[in-house]
């Protein structure tokens, strides 16, 4: 039965016109039915952000080029800063956009590109130039100084892709982008003249690539050139990699690297950024910080143009993550030919290699080697606006008690943003940030990562702080283990073993040598220092007793400390991992950002782990898999990557605000429904069974019928189920779970389901039973039924009118246990009572019972119900015990939901109370912009119902507390 309930709440989810999506003309539907209590228990959730708080439709707004910015477009995230510094009226930063007015391309420019491209900058666009044929127009760039810098970086966006082309009948093309990115960098060069014109295959393997290249000819006119671009090698993008790259020849014959990824990957790839680290070690050796001239050496470093335009290129990054954007960097470097062709090589020997890890260690390796002394051209800024709701969506998780959780590959900055833009952070909430590096850019260790989180946790304690919140970047949740490798133990591998020693460098161990004939000793090096972990494999030789030299297997001796180490280093992890998601379980929002998709699965695994709650993955790509099939329910959401994450998922959905709808009415119906069902499924039949283990004791165990045996078999079937089916399906307090997200939380807590609550309804069906028994009796041994000829009533009549009287007590239980009634619940339950009386009308009416109509006798040799209603009826005892022992049997349910709804009323007793709205209002449970949807779903209004105080609508524009008094007549 309850499976049939499951199915129809899945056939009410999957036809939710609230859930409905008219641009994919999709529904929310639910692949799992197994998991459908669980919506109702969600405790986290760990969402992604592209694709899942945003659109995924990108549009490039920005970009920064040899150090000069372009773009004069305002982002949402902007708008919004400038928003609230007019409502605390203060000069507030608002990143890009302060120093650069807001300027809108012409109609004349517009219609030259495609439409929807927003992008614009004066000197850059189209713009109009006065010929000898009058006004045409050109790019900005064009002619300009800027021109060779500008058509470098268009020239990397548009090849340095996977974008295929389609050739449409109109001449036009149409691009079929793997990455939405990618889509609006092509897209963007498209109307800043490189135009991606195709691909096709040549001999070797190779492709070429056909560009339309807008070029200033000796006329001084614009016109397109096709160039024709070879691909020697493509390097694809991996999250672990950050990047990709490809080795193109150039029309005039040069070999050209071009790289586009992650910033702080690239600029760690830079030729002048390697020279610059590398200065600054040398200077510290000489220097030590203290020094006043270490800081002014280190500034003049910084004062080469090559270093100023990276810094430049850097604070254009920087001001791009604040605006919300998601940034690019872009490089590229010339290969000399005499150096591509060994390497080429190389890499075709390492494919041959057959073993899965090691030719993946060898091509990073290789790939390392190529993808270094790159020079920087510049970076992209791309806008992903949020979806509809999303800000509304997040606000209800925190009222709800439900700890949102964003996992991100975005920069720090433009997640703390979007963070900011969709209420799942506050501006003035104290925000602990965990960088992947410290102040002077070096990599944070597991220690210093363990020691910050306890820094934040004991400033927390000491200020009192509210609500704080963490942002987290991946590289520093790698350094305490999350998403991680440990190097497998191999043998033969010295370069493996030598690895992971490497990953414990920081801990100090000593060497152990044998001798013979007596066990490991400890022994020093030359200079009496311990072995440092990190160090290469040495052979070591030790004489032995009889004079001879021994050469100590130190390959076996290291495999053994490194495997001992190995473990050390798992607990510490382990350890680590225990104190992140401690401190995190108690943060009403984490943000981790520059994540992997292996570190979404780890993270999401630890919280349903080491906190033991119930998690929610939500995400739309294949990346967000391994996150969405370690959370506890996995929500796939229907975007433009792909259909891998709602393949993967429990439930799908097209847009985020629908978790609302699923987890708020749909989760919460289902798991306050099913807790019902399953302890008034309970409930009723211990009842009734123990109605016959105390006729059991008046008989002696002898096994003799109480009940009549169709009729007893009936009980579930026929007589009891109705009110279950109406409680199961129809019983719901409407919309209320989304008015006032608070109701979700006894869902979390277990508050409708759990021993205590359970106990108290098996106890209420021993109760009923005892007082069906020990009350009918006494009044059945002095009570003399008598019919026409005179005959005394018998085990039947008393049987009979005690399962009447159980029918009703057990239909009015699930009555007084139902939320809503409506016109088919309440006729479900009289179905359900009037059948047994039909039954009883025609059983009674023949000697062999009414199924001898299909020649099934009910006596089974010698019981029979003939006449017995007929004999009944006419006894006062059998109409006031079928009315006064029900009454007695709910007492104390009755007496419970007093207590609970005038005495001691929990949130959704008060939701249920208009009287009781305007604490509601007060303390936050619900928000007083839900007041006309409350008043219209509990018919507030129809009766005298009156207001004092200042107008609703006034106190809505002002947001003020409410101040009105409600009253019901």
């Amino acid at each position: 039965m309850l499976r049939s309930l499951v199915g129809s709440e899945m056939c009410i989810r999957d036809r939710d016109q609230n859930m409905y999506c008219e641009e994919l003309d999709m529904y929310a539907r639910c692949r799992n039915s197994k998991l459908v209590e669980q919506l109702g228990q969600v405790q986290y959730v760990l969402s992604d952000k592209t694709g899942t708080l945003t659109r995924n439709k990108m549009e490039l707004l920005k970009c920064s080029i040899a150090g000069k910015q372009y773009g004069t477009g305002k982002t949402e995230i902007e708008l919004f800063q400038q928003k609230l510094a007019q409502e605390e009226n203060t000069m507030l930063n608002v990143g890009l956009g302060n120093d650069l007015a807001q300027v809108v391309k012409s109609a004349a420019v517009a219609e030259l590109e495609d439409p929807g491209f927003d992008m614009y900058d004066p000197a850059l666009n189209y713009e109009p130039r006065e010929g000898d044929f009058g006004t045409e127009y050109l790019f900005a760039y064009l002619g300009t100084e800027h021109e060779e810098h500008v058509r470098g970086f268009l020239l990397a966006l548009a090849l340095c892709n996977t974008v295929v082309v389609e050739e449409l009948e109109d001449g036009d093309v149409k691009y079929n982008a793997a990455s939405p990115d990618d889509g609006a960098l092509i897209k963007a060069c498209k109307n800043l003249g490189v135009k991606l014109k195709g691909r096709k295959l040549v001999a070797g393997g190779k492709q070429e690539i056909l560009l339309d290249v807008a070029r200033i000819g000796d006329d001084h006119k614009m016109s397109f050139v096709e160039e024709t671009y070879i691909v020697h090698t493509t390097i694809d993008f991996s999250s672990a990699r950050k990047r990709m790259s490809l080795l193109i020849e150039m029309p005039d014959g040069s070999l050209k690297l071009m790289s586009k990824g992650a910033d702080n990957v690239i600029r760690d790839r830079l030729l002048h950024q390697i020279d610059y680290l590398e200065k600054v070690s040398q200077l510290q050796e000489r220097i030590p910080e203290t020094d006043p001239t270490h800081s002014q050496e280190i500034d003049s470093l910084n004062q080469t143009p090559d270093m100023q335009m990276i810094n430049t290129t850097q604070q254009h990054i920087d001001l791009f993550a604040n605006s919300g954007l998601r940034t690019l960097a872009v490089a590229w470097k010339t290969v000399d030919k005499s150096m591509f062709g060994p390497w080429k090589e190389k890499l075709d020997q390492v494919r041959e290699i057959l073993d899965d890890r090691t030719r993946e260690d060898a091509l990073d390796k290789l790939n390392d080697e190529l993808e270094t002394d790159l020079e920087l051209l510049g970076a992209t800024a791309i806008e992903d606006k949020l979806q509809t709701n999303v800000g509304r969506s997040l606000r209800n998780f925190q009222l709800a008690g439900i700890r949102t959780w964003v996992l991100t590959g975005d920069k720090t900055d433009t997640a703390i943003q979007i963070g900011i833009a969709s209420n799942l952070l506050q501006p003035s909430q104290t925000i602990h940030v965990i960088s992947a590096k410290d102040r002077v850019g070096v990599a944070r260790t597991g220690e210093q990562v363990s020691q910050m989180l306890k820094d934040f946790e004991e400033y927390d304690r000491e200020h009192s702080t509210q609500d704080p919140a963490l942002v987290i970047e991946g590289d520093a949740m790698r350094a305490i283990g999350i998403g991680a490798d440990m190097p497998k133990l191999g043998r033969s591998s010295k370069q493996e073993e030598h690895a992971i020693l490497q990953d414990t460098r920081s801990t100090i161990v000593q060497t152990s040598v044998c001798t013979a004939g007596s066990s490991p000793e400890t022994v020093r090096s030359g200079a009496d220092e311990p072995l440092l972990l990190g160090s290469p494999p040495v052979e070591t030789h030790v004489d032995s007793g009889d004079g001879a030299c021994a050469l100590c297997s130190v390959e076996t001796e290291a495999e053994r400390r490194t495997a001992r180490q190995m473990m050390q280093l798992l607990k510490q992890r382990e350890e680590w991992q225990r104190e992140f998601t401690t401190y995190c379980g108690n943060l009403k929002a984490v943000v981790c950002c520059r994540v992997s998709p292996k570190q979404k699965a780890e993270v999401t695994r630890l919280v349903k782990v080491n906190l033991g709650k119930t998690t929610l993955g939500v995400g739309d790509g294949a990346n967000d898999v391994g996150m969405i099939k370690a959370a506890d329910v996995g929500i796939g959401v229907q975007g433009v990557e792909g259909t891998q994450a709602v393949n993967n998922s429990d439930f799908s959905v097209c847009e985020f605000q629908h978790l609302e709808n699923l987890l708020f009415l749909h989760g919460r119906a289902c798991y306050t429904r099913i807790s019902k069902v399953v302890c008034y499924f309970f409930y009723k039949n211990v009842a009734f069974a123990m109605t016959t283990f105390w006729w059991q004791i008046y008989c002696g165990f002898s096994g003799q019928l109480y009940f009549e045996q169709w009729t007893q078999v009936s009980y579930n079937m026929f007589f009891t189920s109705l009110p279950v089916f109406a409680l199961g399906i129809l019983d719901s307090d409407s919309r209320l779970g989304q008015l006032c997200p608070s109701l979700y939380k006894p869902g979390q807590q277990g508050e409708l389901f759990n021993t205590k609550i359970f106990s108290r309804w098996i106890m209420e069906g021993v109760l009923c039973s005892a007082i069906f028994w020990f009350a009918w009796i006494p009044i059945a041994g002095t009570t003399a039924i008598h019919d026409s000829p005179g005959h005394v009533g018998g085990l039947w009549d008393q049987s009979t009118s005690l399962y009447t009287t159980i029918i009703l007590t057990v239909t009015l239980r699930i009555a007084l246990a139902t939320s809503s009634f409506d016109a088919l619940t309440v006729a479900l339950l009289a179905i359900s009572v009037a059948a047994w009386y039909i039954w009883l009308l025609l059983q009674c009416g023949t000697t062999a019972g009414v199924l001898s109509i299909i020649q099934v006798r009910s006596d089974d040799g010698g019981a029979s119900l003939y006449w017995i209603l007929y004999n009944l009826a006419p006894s006062p005892w059998f109409w006031l015990t079928m009315f006064i022992l029900p009454v007695v049997c709910l007492l104390p349910a009755y007496v419970h939901k007093v207590w609970r709804t005038c005495i001691h009323p929990r949130d959704l007793e008060l939701v249920q109370n208009p009287a009781t709205w305007e604490a509601l209002f007060a303390s936050g449970v619900a928000q007083i912009e839900n007041l006309d949807e409350m008043r219209d779903l509990f018919n507030v209004g129809r009766g005298t119902c009156y207001f004092t105080g200042q107008p609703l609508k006034q106190q809505q524009n002002s947001g003020k507390e409410m101040s009105q008094v409600i009253a019901i007549g």
